[in-house]
């Protein structure tokens, strides 16, 4: 077998591998500027990918073939004088050569590339490869500006192997399509890893245009979360843009289940950009994620599966976690019902203890032993509860309460009671001037109070509070 088409070589990418390739192929990509001296390359045999020049195999394979090459175009000039110098895909279709004193014939003021000039153009927007394609896609669309009728030749998408025929052609009718018709924007999920998903966007706004993509789980769907949020920008150039991967903190993949997925335009959009999708209608998020921007103009939106594939597996499991988050968050709301109970019996209990004594002309010993009893009976129960408070971090309540809210509010609750019964304490240890102690008082009793109301409101809201179709429980006014 002829060596140069054996498809056994693979290049590094950005942050993935491609190939297998021929030597030709290869060469093909080191002419366009894909492959450099920094590309890692592999093939069968070789212990670990290593970089082209230590690759002597391959390495001087290609400088062979760039060296005639070179001898071959040295003081040629391009067909078109303002266009890019074009290479041709292997195979495909071949550019002329124009003589240096050569005419482009103009007709009603098109530049009218030689016939097989045109034919290096279409070929290259269906074959180039993505990099190259991104780089030469504002040649296309001038193009195809001067001459709309190329338009079913000249791809100006190029051609992603990652995408479906219908996607591609989506993002490519929003691009084509004349500005004066309004604003269109176009959206294709890459299917290359459903584990780190990215998307394409496609408009008719003008080069340079940031737009936002936002993702906003459905908690029902998701697997191992109640909530995921993921942002990520693109700029467009001539028309079609890339997100970068989405992933959840620490660079893992985001929970796989059912994303609505909006486009907005970018608080960091330039100036003489700006306003761009103002005369679409807005979208109106299912659930407004803290992360975006006040005031975002969503102006498109989809749904997709993302994360992983939704196959019988992910059913299991998204059916054994919905069990757990039932069971764990009926455990929850008996353990807060218990909280809420202690500090409501010692609301009632110390307040009516401390007012016998505070209205006493003369304080007796047997109500301030009743005192002391109760005081003492109140500090044990804050300090069990300061214990098991000490795991209800910030980070931990997110992660791992349902009912983190609540948790949040039981600690403030109980620092409110602190306060009160210390002060309470304070005066029948060392009585002071009553007017200024019914002051701090009446201030101290208004703060537990309101504390604990909040308290057994939420949690009495949360004990009523409706399920969902599928039968977990809601958090609806918490």
């Amino acid at each position: 077998m002829n060596t140069e088409m054996q498809k056994k070589w693979f290049i590094y990418v950005q942050d993935h591998h491609e190939g297998p390739f021929n030597l030709n192929e290869v060469h093909e990509k080191q002419i366009s500027n894909i492959v450099t001296d920094d590309t890692f390359v592999w093939c069968e045999g070789m212990g670990d990918w290593q970089p082209l020049p230590q690759v002597p195999e391959l390495y001087r394979e290609l400088k062979n073939k760039s060296q005639p090459l070179q001898e071959k175009t040295e003081g040629t000039q391009p067909s078109v004088a303002t266009g890019p110098t074009l290479i041709k895909p292997a195979g495909q279709y071949t550019a002329a050569k124009a003589k240096s004193n050569s005419k482009v014939p103009l007709i009603g003021g098109v530049i009218l590339v030689p016939v097989l000039g045109i034919g290096a153009f279409v070929g290259l927007s269906h074959f180039a490869s993505e990099e190259l394609h991104s780089k030469l896609r504002p040649t296309f669309s001038k193009i195809l500006t001067k001459a709309p009728f190329l338009s079913p030749l000249i791809k100006v998408v190029p051609a992603l192997p990652d995408l479906k025929g219908s996607d591609l052609k989506e993002l490519e009718g929003a691009m084509i399509s004349p500005i004066d018709q309004g604003v269109k924007i176009a959206f294709a999920l890459s299917t290359a890893d459903p584990k780190r998903p990215f998307f394409y966007v496609s408009s008719n706004l003008p080069s340079g245009t940031k737009l936002d993509v936002n993702i906003i789980g459905n908690g029902e769907t998701l697997l191992n979360s109640l909530q995921f949020f993921g942002q990520n920008s693109t700029i467009l150039n001539a028309g079609l843009g890339k997100t970068e991967v989405f992933l959840s903190d620490g660079a893992s993949s985001i929970p796989e289940g059912e994303y609505s997925v909006y486009v907005s335009e970018s608080s960091e959009q330039e100036e003489s950009i700006k306003g761009g999708l103002s005369t679409l209608a807005p979208v109106k998020p299912s659930v407004i994620a803290p992360q975006v921007a006040k005031g975002a103009h969503f102006v498109f939106t989809k749904t997709y599966f993302l994360g992983g594939e939704k196959d019988q597996n992910y059913a299991t499991r998204l059916k054994a976690f919905h069990e757990k988050i039932k069971s764990d968050a009926e455990k929850e709301l008996q353990e807060l019902k218990q909280y809420a109970d202690i500090l409501s019996d010692q609301f009632s209990r110390l307040p009516e203890s401390f007012e016998r004594i505070y209205r006493a002309k003369k304080i007796k010993s047997a109500m301030k032993a009743s005192w002391q009893k109760d005081m003492t009976q109140w500090q044990q129960l804050s300090g069990q509860m300061d214990e098991r408070m000490q795991a209800w971090t910030k980070e931990t309540i997110q992660a791992n309460y349902f009912y983190g809210k609540l948790y949040e509010i039981i600690k403030g609750t109980t620092e409110s009671f602190k306060k009160y019964f210390d002060l309470l304490n304070n005066y029948v240890e060392k009585p002071s001037d009553k007017n200024a102690f019914e002051i701090q008082k009446g201030k101290a009793y208004s703060e537990a109070k309101e504390a604990l109301d909040i308290l057994q409101t939420k949690v009495n809201m949360m004990i009523n509070a409706p399920k969902t179709a599928t039968g977990l429980p809601t958090k609806e006014g918490l």
